[in-house]
């Protein structure tokens, strides 16, 4: 079975009782999509910079910054440059999120495949 779109491409599964069964995969995991592990620290670093002030990096593998999702004195939004992960260590907001395309979500308020379309435009 072929199908070319590529947000809805189908993998043959055998469930436990040997019937065959097609199951949609997610779009996230579609050909094309670049894989977290596939991202640099660098790559990483530079689409979170142009989001959060003041972004600045440290030897541990994190970068600190002041949160985008509410005003901020002080540097409390924390990401990680290996996994793209990042939290708001602030008491008041609480932002986190596991990856690049969970940050534009909650950015922009735009939904999971609008989200994808524009992280893969912008690396």
């Amino acid at each position: 079975m072929s199908i070319n779109n590529r947000y809805a491409p189908r993998t043959r599964r055998v469930d436990s009782w040997g019937q065959s069964r097609d199951r949609a995969v997610s779009p996230y995991r579609a050909p094309g999509w670049p894989k977290r592990q596939q991202l640099t620290e660098e790559q990483i670093h530079n689409f979170y910079a142009a989001y959060v002030e003041g972004l600045k990096a440290n030897d541990k593998g994190f970068a600190w910054g002041h949160c985008p999702f509410h005003a901020d004195r002080s540097p409390s939004f924390s990401v990680n440059l290996r996994t793209g992960r990042f939290e708001c260590k602030s008491t008041s907001c609480g932002a986190s999120g596991s990856d690049l395309v969970g940050f534009v979500t909650r950015l922009h308020g735009c939904s999971f495949a609008e989200a994808v379309d524009y992280v893969e435009g912008q690396l």
